[in-house]
């Protein structure tokens, strides 16, 4: 622990009035570990509609349903149909790297929300000479929406 103290003093200026007490100042380095993120599949701001369509198209590629009657022909349909899904989902869903300091609960509703309240938190402060402007309700509304939806997401 003593090799990672920089710096360490008696710091005169910040006394604070009337004390006795000194503060003192210590710098310690204490390296940071980063985590380190991997890509993942963002699935949220996926558009389904066009998923589901090139699903389609590319279900049309592996043989029609038929009777499963051996172990084999379960595990050619099994093969088949994940395959499908991993070159749809690698097709039209989007890989994000995220950072390492990102909010991964903050999503585009909770960024909709807070659009939305910010502009009626300005026109309630336009308003606030106006008690019963019908902006106070309305601000006070969407603050309660905002905080229960955050509350949900983290």
């Amino acid at each position: 622990m003593t090799r990672s103290v920089v710096h360490c003093e008696v710091d005169s200026y910040l006394q604070p009035p009337c004390t006795d007490h000194f503060p003192i100042v210590t710098i310690v380095d204490i390296p940071q570990e980063r985590i380190s993120t991997t890509p993942s599949l963002n699935f949220r701001e996926v558009d389904w509609e066009a998923f589901q369509r090139q699903l389609l198209i590319n279900l049309e590629e592996i043989p029609l349903p038929a009777r499963i009657r051996t172990s084999e022909e379960l595990q050619k349909a099994a093969l088949n149909l994940t395959t499908v899904l991993q070159v749809t989902i690698k097709e039209k869903v989007k890989v994000n790297k995220p950072c390492p300091h990102s909010k991964r609960w903050w999503n585009s509703d909770l960024r909709q929300l807070r659009k939305k309240l910010n502009q009626l938190s300005r026109t309630c402060m336009k308003q606030r000479a106006v008690p019963n402007h019908p902006c106070h309700g309305e601000w006070k509304c969407y603050d309660t929406l905002f905080t229960f939806t955050f509350t949900l997401n983290i």
